[in-house]
C-alpha cells in the first residue's frame, strides 16, 4: 500500500496547477507513540505525475504512523473520508474496564423434559455478544444442582450489555436442553472498588 501525497497551486478561475506528487511505501514509514519525541521534518524531491511535466521542487514534511493517543490524531484525515478538507477524525476514548464476578451457586427444582434420567446440569454465561463462559456439571445429578462457582468476565462502562444465564441439561451427542433462562442488565449489579466481601 502506498500514501501518496500530491501539491496543487491554485489558479483562480482557471485549472489549479499541479506542482508535484511524493509517494511512501506504508511498510517504510516510521511508527512514532507517544510520548516520543516528534520526527524531524525532512526535505523530498517533489515527482512528477502521469501526463503532467515540468515539475520542480522540494517540499519539507514528517512523515509517521501514530495511534489515538498522537496529539494530532484529532487532526488527522481518515483514510474514508474521501479527501473531504473539513472531516475531521473522531477521537474515542478507551472505556473504563470492569472485573465482573459471577457466582454460580445452585438451582433448584429443575424440570427436566426426560424425567427417567437423572440430568447432567451445567450453566452457560454469556455477557453480551462475545464473552461466553460455562460452569462444569454439576456433581451431584439431582434436580437442584449444586456449582459455588465463580466465572470471571471484562465489563465496560456504561454497562449497557445484558448478563444471560442458561441452565442446560446435556443429553451428550452435542444435544442440550434449556431449563431455564434469566437475564440481568448490568447497571442494575452492584460495584465495589474495594475489598469487602459481597
Amino acid at each position: 500500500a502506498v500514501l501518496e501525497i500530491t501539491i496543487w497551486g491554485e489558479n483562480v478561475g482557471k485549472r489549479d496547477a499541479f506542482l508535484g506528487k511524493l509517494s511512501f511505501d506504508l511498510q517504510e514509514i516510521p511508527t512514532r507513540i507517544s510520548p516520543d519525541s516528534p520526527l524531524a521534518p525532512q526535505w523530498y524531491r517533489l515527482e512528477e505525475m502521469r501526463g503532467e511535466e515540468g515539475v520542480k521542487g522540494h517540499v519539507m514534511l514528517a512523515v509517521w504512523m501514530g495511534t489515538q493517543t498522537d496529539e494530532a490524531f484529532g487532526e488527522a484525515w481518515q483514510s474514508d473520508t474521501g479527501g473531504h478538507a473539513h472531516t475531521r477524525s473522531k477521537v474515542y476514548l478507551s472505556p473504563k474496564l470492569w472485573y465482573l464476578r459471577v457466582n454460580v451457586i445452585e438451582a433448584q427444582d429443575l424440570q427436566p423434559s426426560d424425567k427417567t434420567r437423572c440430568p447432567d446440569v451445567s450453566v452457560k454465561v454469556q455477557l453480551g455478544s462475545s464473552q461466553v463462559l460455562r460452569t462444569r456439571v454439576a456433581r451431584n445429578r439431582t434436580n437442584s444442582p449444586f456449582w459455588n462457582e465463580d466465572l470471571l468476565f471484562v465489563a465496560a462502562e456504561p454497562f449497557e450489555e445484558h448478563l444471560l444465564l442458561l441452565v442446560e441439561d446435556h443429553f451428550g451427542n452435542n444435544k442440550d436442553e434449556v431449563l431455564g433462562q434469566a437475564s440481568i442488565t448490568l447497571d442494575t449489579v452492584e460495584r465495589r472498588v474495594d475489598d469487602r466481601q459481597v
